[in-house]
């Protein structure tokens, strides 16, 4: 009896002194429900990556369209510095041609009005000799007053020729003054008109200016923000690589515990079993999706909307594996059918069952919540062998 007693004593003080080391089972559960948590991150990353790259898109695009108005506007402005440039140089041509004008014009006048003065002047010598010439016609006749008649005569006929020339050049003068005034007037007309036309282009110039230079300041605006999204994205792939990584060697990991796991009576094992559904609500996660065009990781469960705060139901008869709390998965309860199948039920807001339990198909084990973002989801999985199948194949309807 004493040898009993002090075997049992040492067998407790080894305990006590090297340790408890949990069971395959707990140990696999473990690293199950720690690579489910790396996988609910990696969804939380494909969902940001995904996010990221729809806005990068976006703002490649807007950038895009942006560069294209800004080129648009860019060629306006360089056709309207041409046309600037013509209008003002053919400006500066009609201008040139009305000072030519003008100054012509009044070199004309000037010359009509010396040809009136000389006119006038003609004319009144005229009237003068003619004048003295019907005096002398009135004395008597003699030698010097006949040479004096021939000679008044002779002036007469010579100043009666310079007065008709002098008229002719008065009325050409007069003709060619009244010509450049009105050449000069179509002159002004069309440097208004031109003018009218510099002034529109300058108004023009002046408001395509400024929405090229606001386009710009937008392309530089859209330019960062491209710049700050893909580096975004690019260290949410790089964390997102890593998690994959992490879960692969998790995985792994599992796999080998598993396989050192002592084997399951294979009289208990069964290839199909009907399950009722955890709870009510669409399904609006199909099993096998995939998370995000990012990725080739799909969904390894179903996705149900159902309100907070409703009732969730073990889909069939087992014991509690697993009862607690796992970061971005909320309340998480895992069922072992105790027949190959394993069922996962995440997000929930509290849960009514511990670990070592045993629970009855319908038996509530937990009250739904939300999911990492907030969504009214309930996550719910189910495993055969230890490999992830489509659990509406075995729903019961």
């Amino acid at each position: 009896m004493l040898k009993v007693i002090l075997g049992l004593f040492l067998l407790f003080a080894s305990i006590v002194v090297t340790g408890y080391q949990p069971a395959p089972s707990d140990e696999i559960t473990q690293k199950e429900n720690e690579l489910k948590s790396k996988k609910k991150q990696i969804d939380d990353l494909q969902a940001d990556i995904k996010r990221l790259q729809a806005e990068e898109n976006a703002l490649k695009s807007d950038k895009s369209l942006t560069n294209q108005e800004k080129e648009r506007k860019s060629k306006k402005l360089r056709q309207l510095i041409k046309d600037k440039t013509y209008l003002r140089n053919n400006l500066q041509w009609w201008v040139s041609q009305a000072e030519n004008v003008q100054d012509n014009l009044s070199q004309k006048k000037v010359e009509s009005q010396e040809n009136l003065s000389d006119f006038e002047i003609m004319q009144n010598n005229y009237e003068k000799e003619l004048i003295a010439l019907f005096m002398l016609s009135l004395l008597p006749e003699d030698n010097d007053n006949i040479r004096h008649k021939m000679l008044l005569k002779s002036l007469m006929a010579y100043q009666e020729d310079l007065i008709i020339d002098i008229d002719k050049n008065y009325l050409k003068n007069k003709n060619v003054i009244a010509a450049n005034e009105d050449e000069l007037s179509k002159i002004n007309e069309k440097i208004k008109s031109k003018q009218k036309q510099q002034d529109e282009v300058d108004q023009e110039y002046t408001e395509y200016k400024k929405v090229t230079d606001e386009l710009e300041s937008k392309i530089a605006v859209l330019s960062d923000q491209e710049a700050l999204v893909l580096k975004q994205r690019k260290e949410l792939i790089a964390e997102k690589e890593r998690l994959e990584r992490e879960s692969a060697e998790l995985e792994l990991f599992i796999d080998e515990l598993i396989k050192s796991k002592a084997e399951i009576d294979a009289s208990k094992l069964v290839n199909n079993i009907l399950i009722k559904r955890p709870c009510q609500g669409n399904i609006i996660k199909e099993f096998g999706a995939n998370l995000n065009q990012l990725s080739k990781v799909t969904n390894k469960g179903i996705e149900i909307n159902t309100p907070p705060g409703s009732q969730i139901e073990a889909v069939f008869d087992g014991e509690v594996i697993f009862s607690g709390y796992v970061k971005s998965r909320g309340q998480l309860a895992i069922l072992d059918h105790l027949n190959g199948f394993v069922s996962v039920y995440a997000n929930n807001s509290s849960l009514k069952v511990r670990k070592g339990d045993f629970v009855k198909q319908g038996d509530v084990i937990g009250i739904s919540g939300t999911d990492s973002e907030g969504r009214a989801i309930v996550y719910f999985e189910l495993r055969k062998g230890g490999n992830p199948v489509n659990p509406k194949i075995y729903f019961i309807n």
